[in-house]
């Protein structure tokens, strides 16, 4: 998955609009919304605004779908659900 569907699905799990991350960045909303479309990127200086805006790694902000609806479900657990998750996982390997 390219960075522009991240992008928005980071931007929806907070339920922000386009406008409200644009203002943070103090870019305009086309531009933001240019970067959701993948008809731009941004720059480094602003992906790392992306990364303090949104509480993540730039590892996380470049991965793909897949690997974000899970990690996005796992978040939502409570502290004691995801221990479970992860002695399971230990015991998979």
């Amino acid at each position: 998955m390219a960075l522009k569907e991240n992008l928005r699905e980071l931007r929806e799990s907070k339920k922000l609009l386009p406008r409200e991350i644009a203002d943070k960045l103090g870019i305009s909303r086309q531009s933001y919304v240019n970067w959701e479309r993948g008809v731009t990127v941004p720059n480094s200086k602003n992906l790392n605004k992306l990364i303090e805006i949104y509480g993540v790694t730039k590892e996380f902000i470049m991965r793909d779908s897949e690997t974000f609806e899970i990690q996005h479900n796992y978040l939502k657990l409570s502290p004691t659900r995801r221990k479970n998750v992860l002695n399971f996982e230990g015991k998979l390997h």
